[in-house]
């Protein structure tokens, strides 16, 4: 596998962790997981979704299936070269049902009102700030009608993980964390049951989704959890700015040539976990 670098997984738009080559890596290595996170939402035959951060597709596939070919999907994104992508793989894998690529960003969505009858928004609101979250999670009630329902899902980063590991230096790398990302990452998940209800939706349910990997690694797996450590992103901020003592030690476990790279430990662990929380737009919005 070639070396990597985590500034070759920014959009144009400079977004972290989500162009089509890293969207497929995590994707394909946990897709069982992915699709029953799908699943738990409302999501059913003959809806019209908008799949609010679409990336290259991949998700939009899914949803094609479960809307099937009288439903209808959206697909939104702000990069242009996501939206190619989805395009491409939209053709390619032939979807049951009519899907729409549209540009645009989730925080001034460009619909009508009531035009959905549901919204999946997937790993974006954790790259906004508290006033443009506040403002997406006000246009994607507005979009859907009156008992649709909007789902969000997002990365609970106090839930990751991997061993054999000193957890204390992991959660010092954490400390370094600029507050933004500390509340979107950490607190923000925990949180999203309480702010949808607070933004006016009904019967809000908020579920916790674990995916483990554990050695011997399929080569999938293999695939997505190199990326990261070969893009020196395990740690929650860059190497350069954790002290000297404690980058040595997390090269030393990131380096695929190195005897001591964790991937190759008999003992391997991997952890990280999502929420699925999804609120009901009220019969009288």
């Amino acid at each position: 596998m070639p070396e990597r670098n985590v500034n070759q997984f920014f959009t144009s738009t400079g977004h972290s962790f989500s162009t089509g080559e890293w969207l497929d890596l995590h994707f394909y290595a946990v897709e069982k997981e992915y699709t029953a996170m799908l699943k738990s939402t409302p999501i059913k035959m003959g809806d019209k979704i908008l799949d609010a951060g679409c990336g290259n597709g991949r998700f939009t596939q899914k949803i094609s299936e479960l809307v099937g070919e009288d439903g209808f999907v959206a697909s939104l994104d702000l990069a242009p070269e996501n939206l190619s992508e989805a395009l491409r793989n939209i053709r390619q894998n032939h979807c049951p049902c009519l899907v729409v690529p549209v540009r645009g960003n989730v925080s001034n969505l460009p619909f009508d009102d009531n035009v959905f009858d549901g919204v999946w928004c997937s790993a974006v609101t954790q790259f906004l700030s508290e006033v443009d979250f506040i403002k997406t999670v006000s246009e994607m009630k507005r979009v859907v009608r009156p008992g649709g329902f909007v789902a969000i899902k997002e990365f609970d980063g106090t839930l990751f993980y991997f061993s054999p590991f000193e957890p204390t230096l992991f959660w010092k790398s954490a400390d370094l964390m600029d507050d933004q990302k500390k509340k979107n990452f950490l607190i923000r998940p925990i949180q999203m049951k309480s702010i949808l209800e607070d933004s006016g939706f009904v019967n809000v349910e908020q579920q916790t989704f674990i995916i483990e990997k554990r050695a011997p690694l399929k080569e999938i797996e293999r695939n997505y959890i190199s990326a990261f450590f070969e893009a020196e992103d395990v740690s929650w901020v860059t190497l350069d700015n954790i002290p000297s003592e404690d980058q040595i030690f997390w090269r030393r476990i990131s380096d695929p040539n190195s005897s001591t790279y964790i991937i190759n430990n008999k003992n391997f662990y991997w952890r990280e976990g999502h929420v699925v929380c999804t609120g009901i737009v009220p019969l009288d919005f």
